[in-house]
């Protein structure tokens, strides 16, 4: 096996497998190719993470976050992935239950798993993969005895938000060194107007593959405010919202993150699809031993 990659023997699973929800159409890149073609694939195939190969072989995954340092600095969108991308790599195999691969996954908050077989790449096992289904047994058992935790009990209090008004560059250099993926947008009375995020920012700076191509103009950020390339309508959910219900949100909106009001229609705190998850998955998650 492939050193780059880190797989566990999985047991098969009574329940649920992995095979049964993974993502079989996988976008891959070799591992020679650059930084700038990885961003356009994951722009155009609005996808967060890409499997790196070396031939048939899996030795790394690149993610937007990778490459979210190295968009504002355009000179390095044209380094080789391998130089930016993370290894080893998690995998899971497709006999493995989803109850142990998404216990791992929000343990670890980390947003895939490659899936393998025999060393070869067959899949990719998604928090997108994992809290449709996981929501699915939630609606369920939604009437057990069990009280379904709410927005108020999973939320993270500590919320940076950027003003709508606020220029473009300055908003790139405050996601890049937040380490948070989503910045709630407010306006001049800090009322939520917008979301600003991996997403919204490989939007924003343009084709970097044209930018490579000695097009200037490819990185277009300057004279730019952050109301120009937001997601507007920032969408939130009242903190008495279950899980359930703000799974379902994140779902038909497409929206990775949520912001959270109180009766005043104050932000007071910010929920990501990785937060919905670990609340599903629940125990399991936290019997989780850290890497």
């Amino acid at each position: 096996m492939n050193d780059a990659t880190t797989q566990r023997q999985p047991r098969r699973s009574h329940g649920t497998r992995v095979r049964e929800i993974m993502t079989r159409k996988v976008v891959t890149i070799q591992e020679h190719e650059c930084v700038a073609l990885a961003e356009q694939l994951m722009a155009q195939g609005g996808i967060r993470h890409l499997p790196v190969m070396r031939g048939e072989a899996l030795v790394g995954l690149v993610g937007d976050r990778d490459i979210l340092g190295l968009v504002s600095d355009g000179p390095l969108l044209d380094m080789p992935v391998r130089d930016v991308m993370a290894a080893p790599v998690e995998t899971t195999g497709p006999d493995e239950g989803v109850d142990e691969a998404s216990a791992r996954m929000a343990a670890r908050r980390i947003d895939c798993l490659p899936v393998l077989e025999d060393g070869r790449l067959v899949g990719i096992l998604t928090s997108t993969d994992v809290l449709a289904e996981r929501g699915r047994l939630a609606h369920k058992g939604a009437a057990g005895p069990t009280p379904l935790p709410l927005a108020r009990d999973v939320m993270h209090r500590r919320v940076m938000t950027i003003r709508s008004d606020l220029p473009l560059r300055e908003a790139i250099q405050v996601l890049v060194g937040s380490g948070q993926r989503h910045l709630p947008v407010v306006n001049e009375v800090g009322r939520a107007v917008g979301m600003f995020g991996d997403r919204e920012l490989r939007a924003s700076v343009g084709d970097a593959a044209a930018m490579l191509n000695g097009d200037d103009a490819a990185l277009d950020v300057e004279g730019k405010v952050v109301s120009e390339v937001m997601r507007p309508g920032a969408l939130t959910v009242p903190q008495d919202a279950s899980v359930i219900e703000i799974a379902d949100k994140i779902l038909d909106e497409r929206q990775m993150a949520l912001c959270v009001l109180d009766t005043s229609e104050r932000i007071v705190g910010i929920i990501s699809y990785v937060d919905v998850l670990a609340a599903l998955v629940g125990r399991k998650a936290r019997e989780v031993k850290a890497p």
